[in-house]
């Protein structure tokens, strides 16, 4: 659907008016000549070798440098709960800031600092999801136009993030997924045939616009697996009658995180 009959499904203008405030004109949030522009842009920069070679280089020094310590210092205390959830958003803002900005914020430390840009960025995120997900948009329309409430959030936490990527860049560069569509299609077909297709399973889009960090995202899950499962072992710490909640945002998220222990394996011989 996403790839054969990509032409009927435009992000759209309810899309474009919700997320605006926060994605602008950027390659997220439009169609058409801009976005094909865009892309064409973005492209060529995510095929290139040594974009691959550095990313795999940040990746590898995060994780032996601050993610394997971390849960060895767990591990060794028996006792502590970590929220794996936001261990693993830390490893993943650290990569993305030092890859794309060549900027490193030392979020996933020890002592867990609060990075004011990540926390404005999450506030940001959450808003436009309601604004996306709301039956009632004159409610936020008018929140806007008086500057109280979320939108007043909103407006601060987008600031911050704008302040944020003007510095780096000066110095110095998603599971929710909404389509407009412009004629009736049969949905059904796509789970009937047999096989496995990246169309089947969406989670990075698909067709033209699938995720141009598709393969940066596989790499750092793969190195994080192999390098943190061969050596520890991630026991969930929430009730066993507890089902976890999952939050709709611009990725999935679990309410109130994941916690867990970190219990070291017997060295393999």
């Amino acid at each position: 659907m996403l790839k054969t009959s990509f032409h009927l499904y435009p992000k759209g203008k309810g899309m474009r008016v919700n997320g605006f405030d926060l994605l602008g004109d950027g390659i997220f949030n439009i169609d058409g000549d801009g976005w094909k522009f865009q892309r064409q842009v973005s492209s060529h920069e995510f095929n290139t070798r040594s974009l691959r070679k550095f990313v795999e280089h940040v990746v590898d020094v995060e994780l032996t440098d601050r993610l394997v310590p971390i849960l060895a210092s767990s591990a060794a205390t028996r006792t502590t709960v970590l929220d794996f959830q936001d261990i693993l958003q830390r490893f993943a803002f650290d990569n993305i800031c030092k890859i794309a900005f060549g900027y490193d914020p030392a979020y996933l430390m020890p002592s867990l600092p609060e990075a004011i840009f990540a926390t404005a960025f999450e506030e940001a995120v959450f808003i436009t999801t309601g604004r996306i997900r709301t039956n009632l948009p004159m409610i936020w329309k008018l929140k806007r136009l008086l500057n109280i409430g979320s939108e007043k959030r909103l407006r601060i936490a987008v600031g911050v993030v704008r302040e944020f990527a003007n510095k780096v860049t000066k110095e110095k560069k998603l599971e929710l997924e909404q389509k407009s569509s412009l004629d009736s299609v049969d949905l059904l077909s796509r789970f009937l045939s047999s096989g496995h297709s990246d169309e089947k399973f969406v989670a990075d889009i698909a067709g033209p616009r699938v995720c141009l960090g598709k393969e940066m995202a596989f790499l750092q899950m793969k190195r994080v697996v192999a390098g943190v499962l061969r050596r520890f072992r991630v026991v969930p710490a929430a009730d066993d009658l507890v089902d976890p909640v999952y939050v709709s945002s611009f990725t999935a998220k679990m309410k109130g995180g994941f916690p867990v222990r970190i219990e070291v394996r017997n060295e393999i011989k």
